[in-house]
């Protein structure tokens, strides 16, 4: 059997973009071209196929591509969710998991479309990713966990098994969740900070122990 190489168009075309490409790279896609309202982006050579009123001629120019959404995710997943839905509303087709050649995926995990593993993050066994989720390079998602749609898990960032993580939760570089801790939507957790309790009010979340901020 004949492996078919996927094709990607990258939507957003600043440093994160660079990161997801070289994990697209890595895994073997070939990346057509970058949606972006900059004519002077460049990624590794990509060409800049339009902004974001372009994407359903782009579509309909690679009929075989899928789109992913490369813009980061600091304070909200806004920005994220408005690009996705531009995509689906335009009849695009969102991109099966990017997981880079050096992350870990364990058995009985799924991975949702438009989601990035990027490199030497591990998911261990029977977690589940949600959709346009950044399991960003060296994060640890270990045994049991459910991380929701649109979360970010900055570098080195660490949930602990059995944890429930809701939709658009950021976790900053070096974040640490206990074990067994439920998240609700829309948490921002700082950088360095260690959640030991439940979370169950949005919001911002700094310390160790964490604690609510604003």
């Amino acid at each position: 059997m004949m492996f078919k190489q996927k094709k990607l168009i990258l939507v957003g075309g600043g440093g994160h973009c660079r990161s997801v490409a070289d994990v697209a790279l890595s895994a073997n896609c070939r990346i057509m071209g970058i949606i972006d309202p900059n004519v002077d982006v460049e990624v590794f050579g990509a060409p800049r196929l339009g902004d974001d009123f372009d994407v359903a001629d782009v579509a309909a120019r690679f009929p075989d591509a899928e789109f992913v959404v490369t813009t980061g995710h600091i304070k909200s997943s806004s920005l994220r969710r408005h690009l996705v839905k531009n995509l689906e509303d335009n009849g695009c087709r969102i991109a099966s998991p990017i997981i880079a050649n050096d992350a870990y995926i364990g058995l009985c995990v799924s991975v949702g479309d438009g989601s990035v593993v990027m490199h030497r993050a591990v998911v261990n066994a029977n977690s589940s990713i949600g959709t346009n989720a950044i399991i960003n390079t060296g994060a640890i998602v270990d045994h049991d966990c459910t991380i929701g749609n649109f979360c970010h898990l900055s570098t080195r960032s660490v949930v602990n098994g059995g944890c429930r993580i809701g939709n658009g939760v950021f976790l900053g570089s070096g974040a640490v969740v206990a074990q067994k801790v439920t998240i609700c939507d829309d948490v921002v957790i700082g950088a360095g900070a260690v959640v030991v309790d439940d979370i169950t009010v949005s919001g911002t979340y700094l310390g160790v122990p964490a604690v609510k901020v604003k």
